[in-house]
């Protein structure tokens, strides 16, 4: 086992752990990056719009960015990831407002357990929605930010209950937005990970085949997504199972993420174990070097 892997697993036994940290290299070039949008019969390009929905037309375009010449690390943290993250937190009225706050506490201790660096670690945006993106609440990637920045952008994310609506696809358009945009770094060093937290039910169900179309468009696009399944309020879970005639896993989530090694499911009190087995699998994919 490399040094590397060692700490990551003392990191995940060990919550007060510190490591000191050396410096890394001042200035690194960044590669041009092609933006590239797959096109098919329904959506020739989608781009960001303010409701996190969909509108036909944008174009591909090359962007170049010098990174922050500062290493940005949170103190606690053990590991690093390369790679562009966003959290996709479903604020809907299927979840009862424990869940909604258990979420963004998920959120913000898996984002704890990594070096938040421009250079040499992980990038975060985050944002709630339900029929619509939550604007005012979202965290952008953010070039230069330290850790303390990032974290307590997290901590804001709305857990107010935002409707009884819940439309994953307008939560993918505008992760989209975080992964063509300018502050997206070179996607050959830095990899793309989408993470939804809900309970995956989608509503309306018209709006499932859009949630496929934008999915498939995303992982065609290199994008990886992680759904980290939680439990709906008044048993809806178990309503809906004989509704659609499945799990939310089997119905919603699987042919959205397409691998259920990517499904993390978690029920109250099971933070920890979540939180290691997110932090895993995001270690082992995406370490740095």
């Amino acid at each position: 086992m490399v040094y590397q892997e060692i700490v990551f697993t003392l990191a995940l036994l060990m919550t007060h752990q510190q490591v000191a940290q050396g410096n890394f290299i001042n200035q690194m070039r960044r590669k041009a990056k092609l933006n590239k949008i797959p096109s098919n019969g329904v959506f020739d390009k989608f781009k960001l719009n303010l409701e996190g929905g969909l509108s036909a037309g944008g174009i591909p375009k090359i962007t170049t960015k010098t990174p922050n010449n500062d290493q940005i690390v949170n103190p606690a943290a053990s590991v690093s990831v390369c790679a562009d993250i966003v959290f996709a937190n479903d604020a809907s009225c299927s979840l009862g407002r424990n869940v909604r706050d258990d979420q963004v506490k998920l959120i913000i201790d898996i984002a704890s357990r990594f070096q938040i660096s421009d250079i040499a670690g992980a990038r975060f945006g985050a944002f709630s929605f339900g029929q619509y993106v939550d604007v005012q609440s979202k965290v952008d990637f953010n070039p230069g930010a330290n850790s303390d920045t990032i974290l307590t952008g997290l901590e804001s994310l709305r857990t107010a209950n935002m409707t009884c609506r819940t439309i994953p696809y307008r939560a993918m358009s505008m992760a989209s937005g975080y992964f063509n945009g300018d502050d997206d770094r070179d996607d050959g060093e830095f990899k793309d990970v989408l993470i939804f937290i809900g309970d995956g039910w989608t509503s309306p169900i018209r709006t499932r085949k859009l949630s496929l179309k934008l999915a498939d468009m995303l992982k065609k696009d290199d994008v990886d997504i992680l759904w980290i399944k939680t439990q709906a309020r008044n048993r809806r879970d178990e309503k809906n199972e004989i509704k659609y005639g499945g799990t939310a896993i089997d119905v919603e989530i699987l042919p959205i993420v397409g691998d259920v090694d990517k499904i993390f499911v978690y029920t109250q009190g099971d933070n920890q174990r979540v939180v290691n087995n997110v932090s895993e699998y995001l270690f082992k994919k995406y370490k740095c070097g």
